[in-house]
């Protein structure tokens, strides 16, 4: 079975950039947290800065990963584990950032802990992915897509990558 014409790789790719760079609206605040003493920087400003170098550096390297389609199925698992690793990546520098201080670290937290708690659940549904691939079962691989698009457009992480300014994260 080829994968060339409808393969997986570049939707599970898309589902697993958007469980990595945010994506969905989920309290439907988005306003950006204000700075204190009136500035025109949002209170998540370096964090935002940081976040914002992370989770661009995180997109080019999925971009990257999604070019390299492969043709076979059993070249699927390395691509899909490229882009957790990636994922996995962006989510540990994240986490290792220093947060501002007030409102904005309670948000930078918040953002923080939900793209960790979407990367742990990421690699089971790549290995769903492959397994459906490698069985042919377009139904389920369909479905397993579905998952992982709903686990990066669900919650709202983006939203909170909004409130501090950490726009490349909201995307």
């Amino acid at each position: 079975m080829r994968l060339r014409a409808g393969s997986p790789l570049p939707a599970v790719a898309l589902a697993v950039a958007l469980v990595a760079c945010g994506g969905g609206d989920g309290d439907g605040d988005g306003g950006e947290i204000p700075a204190r003493g009136g500035g025109d920087t949002p209170a998540g400003g370096q964090f935002a800065a940081q976040a914002n170098a992370i989770c661009l550096g995180a997109k080019e390297q999925i971009v990257a990963v999604q070019r390299r389609t492969p043709d076979e199925p059993e070249d699927l698992r390395g691509g899909l584990e490229q882009l957790g690793a990636v994922l996995q990546d962006a989510s540990d520098r994240l986490a290792e950032l220093e947060r501002p201080d007030g409102d904005a670290g309670e948000v930078a937290e918040r953002y923080v802990e939900e793209l960790a708690r979407r990367t742990e659940q990421t690699p089971k549904l790549i290995d769903t992915t492959v397994d459906a691939v490698e069985a042919q079962d377009t139904g389920a691989v369909e479905q397993a897509t579905q998952r992982l698009d709903a686990l990066g457009t669900r919650g709202g992480t983006g939203d909170l990558a909004r409130r501090l300014g950490a726009t490349e994260c909201a995307e």
